[in-house]
């Protein structure tokens, strides 16, 4: 079978696209809903909704500063065995920061 969508994936957890965000151009978003089907809906707080961020890709715009989405607190997160994540990420040339938090785990960009 081949794979077209992410939600096609046998035990996918969540999936978040930005196309599905149902905002205007330059809205703030307080929501993003779960695309997997399984209820997962993410808090977003200070991350600008952009329709055509890349393209005609929309896209979610982080500040630098307080940006953050945050996924509920789900036995689902836990996974016993792998994990594979999948983002799309345009970090600014010559800054650090976190991309991925989960607890006191921080995974850098350079």
């Amino acid at each position: 079978m081949a794979i077209t969508a992410l939600s096609d994936i046998s035990g996918l957890v969540a999936e978040f696209q930005a196309d599905s965000i149902t905002f205007q151009d330059n809205d703030y978003p307080s929501t993003w809903d779960d695309s997997s089907g399984n209820g997962h809906t993410a808090t977003c707080m200070a991350v600008k909704y952009k329709t055509n961020l890349k393209g005609t890709h929309a896209g979610l715009r982080f500040n630098g500063n307080n940006s953050v989405v945050i996924v509920p607190n789900h036995a689902d997160f836990n996974p016993t065995n792998a994990i594979s994540i999948v983002a799309m990420i345009r970090p600014n040339i010559g800054t650090t920061g976190g991309v991925l938090e989960r607890q006191n785990t921080v995974v850098q960009y350079d």
